[in-house]
């Protein structure tokens, strides 16, 4: 049994000047490869290709032609199969599995009943949320008072947990403290009606307050 494969390279070698048997030399293939393609295998690998075309000093397009026309030939009446590779040609790795890929499983129509939850998580999950409730209920108060007051406790002078005040007071003496607050009482009083209205009296009213706590508290 031959092939027009096998011919061919067989041909191509005698005009090298060499033997079929010494192909596998000059183009660095193995015995059995090509002896395989002399019992009549016609697949080959790319880089068997490659190697036969450069021994042989012809182009892989001429080593496709030879195995395609080795289906045209007979033997016996009958068209010469292509036989299973001695180099197989390595199978492609399957992708990975992408779990979202998979098909969405549509949900049954009707209502579905809930599990059933333990009665201490339950009970547990309540005081959470009540003191979650709590919690926030009291710091919405106290935000709320520091936001509004702006006569007592104004947010813009009290930073670092300690208002602008007392942080004036602790650096002055008495009677530098003293001045401050008279100072202060008499601004807010002269420009009542240029500037803040009721709010600038209300201020002047507390810097004079807390004037006469200081002088009542040395007296």
């Amino acid at each position: 049994m031959t092939t027009y494969l096998f011919e061919f390279l067989k041909k191509k070698c005698e005009e090298k000047g060499f033997f079929y048997s010494q192909l596998g030399d000059k183009a660095d293939l193995s015995h059995n490869v090509l002896q395989g393609i002399k019992n009549g295998r016609t697949q080959l690998k790319p880089s068997t290709k490659q190697k036969l075309a450069a021994a042989l000093g012809c182009s892989i397009g001429d080593i496709q032609d030879a195995i395609r026309r080795s289906d045209e030939v007979l033997e016996n009446g009958e068209v010469l199969k292509k036989q299973v590779p001695e180099e197989p040609v390595p199978v492609s790795e399957p992708e990975p599995h992408c779990p979202y890929d998979d098909p969405v499983e549509e949900p049954a129509a009707g209502p579905k009943e809930m599990p059933e939850m333990d009665p201490e998580l339950a009970e547990a999950v309540v005081q959470q949320i009540r003191q979650t409730k709590e919690e926030t209920t009291w710091m919405d108060e106290m935000i709320k008072t520091t936001k509004t007051d702006n006569v007592n406790h104004p947010a813009h002078y009290t930073q670092g947990g300690i208002e602008c005040i007392e942080a004036l007071k602790a650096s002055m003496t008495h009677e530098e403290f003293w001045g401050y607050l008279k100072g202060c009482t008499v601004k807010y009083l002269w420009r009542y009606k240029l500037k803040g209205g009721a709010e600038d009296l209300r201020k002047g009213r507390w810097y004079l307050d807390r004037l006469i706590a200081e002088v009542e508290g040395h007296e």
